[in-house]
């Protein structure tokens, strides 16, 4: 009785111990398949190289706080997205891991931390400026021949701090032939690593434009070969607004009062469709038009300084509209010289300070040619590398040019009328260290 009674409970146990094996096994399944806590960002679509020989390319990536949580597919991907999550599309752009090279030189190491030093600093431009500026006057006794050196890893050069702390801008603006040759996949990586080490911090800190020249286009070793280069794209992140097929080359964007428009001009002088399509494109920005000041920027000028070029499909589609519209400033490349002047509408004369649109061709490399066009402008430099300051405050417009070495080389201001009309000036004086 005793023995079948313990058989019994045996057997009762074993069908319990059963049961609850049965359960855990199906539990397990669910649990695995459990969908994971919601990734602060998915990056999709995208080439991901994973530096990793076993599995070297993915789609997708998902990233929780500052860990990277999933690296795989843009299916496998959809289970870290939630409510929450900001999903970013790729559209076939390279991501990879960032390269991180931690060593120090002892010498060159310990003179660094002697004087003035910005490597690995964190700041906004304007503390940035203020460190600066606090630097500078710490230096009054050594001026006015004194140099205030400051220690930035830019292509193993140092930083002017006096120039940095008076002119760094809050919207860097390009107009094109920003490497020397760039059709298709022909990399140019150097060029292209030149370029980015020499923005340094400046591309991590505000945004920066540009538009493509031609020699974002063209083979170097056949010109006549047209292809936007492979980096353009994954090197910047521009506007995708601008016609069919020509995102981030064509682009417009409205910044403090001012609307930009981007246009891609090498495009325009080799394909009627393209330069049909900007055309429309552009008159529809002008003719919807917000904005109390509008610049134009693009590689090839209405008005060249060299007797042999004539951009005419570019000047007899955009023109029309700039004297329409009333466009204030149109910013432009190719001519490796510097040339700045008003020229009024069709049929109009300058009278007084009454301006039309200005027109400012500019060369910021070594590259130089001579000036042999009818003259157009009122100021001009040849074998001069120049960059631009542009100020807009209210109903001023306020252009300054400078040399290589900081000098002012060219300076005029624009002051918007009631009737929308400019008048053009000097600036007023500005009390300068």
């Amino acid at each position: 009785m005793g023995q079948t009674e313990r058989s019994h409970g045996v057997k009762r146990w074993s069908l319990v111990a059963c049961v609850s094996a049965l359960a855990l096994l199906l539990l397990l399944p669910l649990a695995a398949v459990a969908k994971p806590k919601p990734a602060t960002t998915v990056y999709r679509n995208g080439y991901v190289w994973t530096v990793d020989n076993r599995r070297p390319r993915a789609q997708a990536v998902a990233v929780r706080g500052a860990k990277i949580v999933f690296v795989g597919s843009n299916k496998a991907a959809k289970a870290f997205i939630g409510k929450k999550t900001k999903v970013v599309n790729l559209k076939g752009r390279m991501m990879m891991p960032g390269l991180i090279d931690s060593h120090q030189h002892p010498i060159e190491g310990g003179a660094s931390l002697i004087g003035y030093n910005l490597n690995g600093v964190q700041r906004t431009i304007p503390e940035l400026q203020a460190v600066l500026q606090g630097w500078l006057d710490a230096s009054d006794d050594q001026e006015p021949d004194g140099w205030l050196d400051v220690e930035l890893e830019v292509g193993g050069e140092l930083l002017d701090g006096r120039r940095t702390a008076q002119h760094l801008g809050q919207l860097p603006l390009g107009t094109g032939d920003l490497v020397d040759g760039g059709y298709a996949n022909i990399t140019l990586d150097d060029e292209w690593g030149d370029w980015h080490l020499a923005a340094g911090f400046i591309a991590s800190e505000v945004p920066v434009v540009a538009t493509p020249g031609n020699h974002e286009f063209y083979d170097p070793k056949d010109r006549q070969k047209r292809n936007l280069n492979m980096f353009w794209r994954p090197g910047f992140t521009l506007p995708e607004n601008g016609p069919a097929g020509l995102e981030e080359t064509a682009y417009s964007f409205d910044y403090q009062g001012v609307r930009f428009i981007m246009v891609s001009s090498d495009q325009m002088l080799r394909d009627e469709a393209i330069a049909r399509s900007q055309t429309e494109w552009v008159e529809s920005l002008l003719k919807n038009n917000p904005c109390k000041w509008t610049v134009m920027a693009f590689h090839h000028p209405f008005f060249s300084t060299a007797a042999r070029r004539n951009n005419k499909v570019v000047r007899e589609n955009l023109k029309p509209l700039v004297d329409r519209y009333g466009v204030d400033l149109v910013l432009n490349g190719h001519d490796h010289t510097y040339a700045r002047g008003v020229v009024m509408p069709d049929g109009a004369e300058q009278r007084g300070r009454r301006a039309g649109t200005v027109y400012v061709v500019s060369v910021s490399g070594s590259k130089q040619y001579s000036q042999d066009a009818a003259p157009w402008w009122e100021a001009g430099y040849t074998n001069t590398q120049l960059w631009q300051a542009i100020t807009i405050d209210g109903n001023r417009l306020i252009y300054k040019a400078f040399d290589a070495s900081g000098a002012l080389a060219d300076q005029f201001m624009l002051t918007k009328m009631k009737n929308g009309s400019n008048r053009i000036g000097l600036p007023p004086e500005v009390k300068t260290r």
